[in-house]
């Protein structure tokens, strides 16, 4: 299987978004979105074409013996065959979480199931993050470990996520709010937000202070 990279497409760093945000992973940026927002702040062009050994080996000399988590994204990685690549990521013994718009279903965990009388092993992920950048018949993955709503994002509002809310809580662990590229009327929508509804927290992007990719 070969896969399209992103530019830098596989890089270490620190985690700087979310719940997972101060742990050291190794990010497989693929390129490539079928979505594609005005204000989207990512190159995800075309750079590389790696195959599944190619990435792998690269993750697992970037992680070394200390780093567990590899972070699937893009663009929009799901309109990719990721399987070959998660199956081979699990067996050097990493964790791999996906960040996604939510546009196609995926799946969680790691364990067998039962299809048509045989155990088939079902290699999901550890975590998956979904930001949808629009709430409409598209968004079809509505559970997984947190939702990211970025107002002003494809001019998201949150008069348009209320309808879901509840939905999202109950299919989420950690529900987050991000004011879309610091402007301060997006901010004033994700406090407002956060004041309202108790289970959701203001997210940051720590790696933008940071200074890290």
């Amino acid at each position: 299987m070969i896969y399209p990279m992103a530019p830098n497409g596989i890089f270490l760093t620190v985690q700087g978004e979310g719940a997972l945000s101060g742990l050291p992973m190794v990010f497989v940026r693929l390129a490539g979105c079928s979505i594609g927002c005005p204000q989207c702040d990512t190159d995800y062009s075309l750079d590389a074409k790696k195959s599944v050994k190619e990435i792998v080996s690269t993750v697992a000399s970037l992680a070394g013996t200390t780093v567990d988590w590899v972070w699937i994204t893009g663009g929009e990685p799901t309109y990719l065959d990721l399987q070959p690549l998660i199956d081979q990521l699990y067996s050097v013994g990493l964790r791999v979480a996906l960040a996604t718009a939510g546009t196609r279903s995926v799946k969680k965990g790691r364990y067998y199931e039962v299809v048509n009388g045989k155990s088939v092993w079902n290699a999901g992920y550890d975590f998956v993050s979904v930001s949808p950048h629009r709430v409409d018949e598209s968004f079809v993955q509505r559970r997984g470990d947190q939702v990211n709503l970025v107002f002003g994002l494809n001019d998201l509002t949150p008069q348009e996520c209320e309808p879901v809310r509840e939905e999202l809580e109950k299919g989420f662990t950690h529900c987050w709010v991000t004011p879309c590229d610091g402007r301060p009327e997006t901010l004033d929508w994700c406090l407002e937000w956060v004041y309202s509804n108790r289970n959701w927290r203001l997210n940051a992007q720590a790696h933008k202070m940071w200074h890290l990719p």
